[in-house]
């Protein structure tokens, strides 16, 4: 997605959210074509596959190759941001972790809003929030153990929140207090 204004030489790899199962380059276009616009940057939104008909580590493989395209299509990787909302923003910190790990070169940074992070939804604002956002623990469950195909999520690429976040690039995370994955 690419508006007026925006300039060739910045990228945002903007993953959608949808707990793995969900959403598209569709329903985020809207999103995507503000923030190219506010941003002044091209927007990368991909189609990675959705669970349960691939589960992990395909969205993760997926979101790993966009980065690496943008690199091959001469985006220097300090012009680059990797963002995401929910799965999306989990997915955005699970390449960034994954790239860390593999010694390759980061991006500029992060930018997490409403991050999953913690799959199983084990903290307390899933109870005390549910009922001033969407999704409940057994959506987020469900979801995660599509992706998951029934395995316990204990890869720091899909539990960021119980990974080793050091060395990677700045992050910017947007959470509301009043949300179930404020936690």
């Amino acid at each position: 997605v690419t508006m007026p204004g925006a300039r060739d030489d910045r990228a945002l790899l903007y993953l959608h959210g949808g707990g793995y199962a969900l959403g598209s380059i569709n329903t985020h276009r809207g999103l995507a074509a503000r923030l190219s616009r506010d941003l002044r940057a091209r927007v990368l939104v991909i189609d990675y596959r959705l669970a349960p008909e691939h589960p992990f580590p395909a969205a993760h493989d997926d979101c790993l190759c966009a980065y690496r395209w943008l690199l091959g299509q001469g985006v220097a990787p300090n012009r680059i941001v990797i963002a995401g909302d929910s799965a999306g923003a989990a997915l955005a910190a699970g390449t960034l972790i994954a790239l860390r790990d593999a010694n390759e070169t980061a991006p500029a940074s992060g930018l997490l809003i409403s991050p999953w992070i913690d799959p199983l939804a084990n903290g307390g604002s899933i109870e005390t929030n549910e009922p001033y956002d969407v999704g409940d623990r057994s959506f987020l469950v469900a979801c995660c153990d599509a992706y998951m195909a029934g395995k316990v999520p204990e890869d720091p690429r899909v539990v960021p929140l119980r990974g080793d976040l050091t060395g990677l690039p700045p992050l910017f995370i947007a959470i509301g207090s009043c949300e179930i994955l404020f936690d």
